[in-house]
């Protein structure tokens, strides 16, 4: 089997003048699409890597989708931003439906902000979505049928 990757790597300044560093990568072993940020994370900032993907998921229509923001920081999101961010994740429903989305969240306060995000999300968009602590889990759980 021929391992093929395709990828978009990005850095950039957000509103706030910090980097924020994400990448965007198909595994076709996998059937994924993974991406990963670092950094401090934007409501803008995660628009953006949705825009990102969008190609990536109309090219690879059968693949689930692995969000990896264990490295980011969302500390400074309101609820109106997490809000913000779900609506924004609605877009994501004409290429994800029936399929699943992971989400990788380490740190105490991301991971309640997820919930949130989450339950906000859920309501909305015709795919599963699920929160993890580690890559590893995530990427079972998308693996799996």
């Amino acid at each position: 089997m021929n391992l093929y990757v395709v990828a978009i790597y990005l850095v950039r300044e957000n509103k706030k003048g910090a980097l924020v560093d994400y990448s965007i990568i198909y595994k076709e072993d996998k059937n994924i699409i993974q991406s990963q940020a670092v950094g401090p994370l934007t409501v803008t900032d995660i628009s953006s890597l949705i825009d990102d993907a969008i190609p990536l998921l109309l090219k690879y229509s059968s693949a689930n989708f692995v969000a990896d923001y264990s490295e980011g920081n969302a500390e400074g999101l309101t609820s109106d931003n997490i809000w913000q961010i779900s609506v924004d994740c609605s877009r994501l429903s004409d290429y994800l439906t029936g399929k699943k989305l992971a989400v990788v969240l380490k740190d105490d306060v991301d991971y309640g902000l997820g919930r949130m995000w989450q339950s906000f999300t859920e309501a909305k968009v015709p795919y599963e979505i699920q929160l993890f602590r580690t890559l590893n889990d995530a990427k079972k759980w998308a693996e799996s049928n």
